[in-house]
């Protein structure tokens, strides 16, 4: 959503819920908003599998939001994540994925001001895919060694902090 001044301001009202006076909410179903949902909980919508929300899971959803925030409306490949239908957003981005990730391919389509952060970018999404490409391993297999949230940690940080300036590191 756009301000009156053209920032974005990220609402997610979606996740509101009323308490029953019973304690009970009444929930049941995945919330999320669908551009920004890890591709595993799209698949899920679709199949009910109840696959429970893990760390790993907003740690994607970071990534995708970062790439949807630096690249602007001209970008078809990020427009079309702009669907309520969980099937397509998860087709869409699957198919950005599976893009060359190079900086220069899209570096066209980043908004102003922005093109520093591009090639952060590009490794946090070529890092998502080297994690999504493990679990694809794994299907069919009764057993996937889920990872750690705090090795998910320390890399996505170890990615973050190459291209912070030094005097911003802690």
């Amino acid at each position: 959503m756009l301000g009156a001044s053209d920032c974005g301001v990220l609402i997610d009202f979606d996740s509101a819920y009323v308490i029953e006076s019973s304690g009970n909410t009444g929930r049941g179903k995945r919330t999320g908003t669908i551009p920004f949902m890890a591709l595993e909980l799209l698949a899920d919508m679709h199949l009910n599998n109840n696959q429970p929300h893990l760390y790993r899971h907003d740690v994607e959803s970071f990534i995708w939001t970062f790439a949807f925030v630096l690249l602007n409306e001209t970008c078809h490949r990020v427009q079309s994540w702009l669907t309520s239908d969980p099937l397509i957003s998860l087709a869409e981005k699957t198919a950005f994925l599976e893009l060359p990730l190079q900086v220069t391919i899209l570096l066209p389509f980043v908004k102003a001001n922005f093109e520093a952060q591009w090639p952060l970018v590009i490794e946090l999404l070529t890092w998502l895919e080297k994690v999504l490409h493990q679990r694809r391993e794994y299907r069919g297999s009764d057993f996937y060694p889920e990872p750690n949230p705090e090795q998910i940690f320390k890399e996505v940080c170890a990615i973050i902090e190459k291209y912070l300036p030094e005097e911003q590191c802690p």
